[in-house]
């Protein structure tokens, strides 16, 4: 969804598993301790992904025009979301896409069976939505509370979600 948004309305797509996977790949000082968080579906400390998030939102910044940043999978939970607000820049809005257990399960299997990631497991998925209910959720809650959340759901074809999704920005 955020790619199909990025293209459209050309906003910066930043993916912060993307930058932490990177990372792992150009074997950052924190790759072994990155791909052993990813791989059992911890949160990442969240002065690491901020760090990666503002280097690229800083080259977009200083090397196009672009300077509406679509932020995906962040913030994991509420220390994050405070830190990102306080050491890059307050957020307009937090878009949660919602969608049930299964539908995800479904979604995160397929998403296996097309690309290789190494927390792309049924142990992982399934840690992943437990950390989720106890930290990520409560972030979004949070953000709620400040009156900062879209919330849009994906129960239904890529088509269909992306339509609904897409009036928010029109």
């Amino acid at each position: 969804m955020c790619s199909l948004l990025s293209k459209e309305f050309n906003f910066v797509h930043l993916s912060a598993g993307e930058l932490l996977r990177d990372a792992v790949k150009k074997n950052d000082e924190n790759a072994e301790m990155l791909n052993r968080l990813m791989k059992e579906g911890i949160i990442v400390p969240p002065h690491i992904t901020i760090g990666l998030l503002k280097k690229e939102i800083r080259y977009y910044l200083q090397n196009s025009n672009r300077t509406t940043f679509l932020v995906d999978g962040f913030p994991r939970n509420i220390e994050q979301g405070y830190m990102f607000e306080d050491e890059v820049k307050p957020c307009d809005f937090v878009l949660f896409l919602h969608a049930e257990d299964e539908q995800l399960l479904e979604r995160l299997r397929s998403r296996a069976d097309n690309e290789y990631r190494v927390d792309d497991n049924e142990e992982s998925f399934r840690k992943r939505f437990r950390t989720y209910k106890e930290t990520g959720y409560p972030a979004i809650e949070n953000y709620g509370k400040m009156g900062k959340v879209k919330k849009v759901d994906m129960d239904s074809t890529v088509k269909e979600n992306y339509k609904k999704l897409r009036q928010i920005f029109l």
